[in-house]
């Protein structure tokens, strides 16, 4: 997910716990709830500026993206609304496909184990 040696380097912990308040924060003043917003930034003792992005931010529209594609599962998209989009993107097999969003597959480690332990054993020839 991350590019090695590209100069990019995976975000520790702490960013993405400071990201994740940052946009909690944003959330919170972006539906009106300024009380709120601010007992929760004095709760984690936030102490640097903060630069809000525009409505309705970036975890509402996360959420957006999350619900939509939660919502068109097969074994929901009857009793949920749902986009086109998000309905062919698990029709198509992206969701179960071994390949991520951007192309490029991801191993599971327990698929990979399985795999190699079922063929150990059939190809076990002691």
């Amino acid at each position: 997910m991350y590019a090695k040696g590209k100069g990019s380097s995976v975000p520790s912990d702490a960013q993405a716990r400071e990201k994740l308040a940052l946009y909690v924060y944003e959330y919170l003043l972006h539906v009106g709830a300024q009380k709120a917003a601010q007992t929760f930034l004095s709760e984690i003792r936030w102490e640097k500026n903060i630069t809000l992005g525009e409505p309705p931010g970036f975890l509402h529209s996360w959420w957006c993206v999350f619900w939509d594609l939660y919502c068109a599962a097969p074994e929901r998209r009857d009793t949920c609304e749902h986009s086109s989009e998000a309905k062919a993107f698990h029709d198509y097999g992206f969701v179960n496909s071994g390949y991520g969003v951007n192309g490029i597959a991801h191993v599971s480690t327990t698929s990979t184990f399985l795999f190699v332990g079922r063929w150990s054993i059939l190809n076990d020839t002691k």
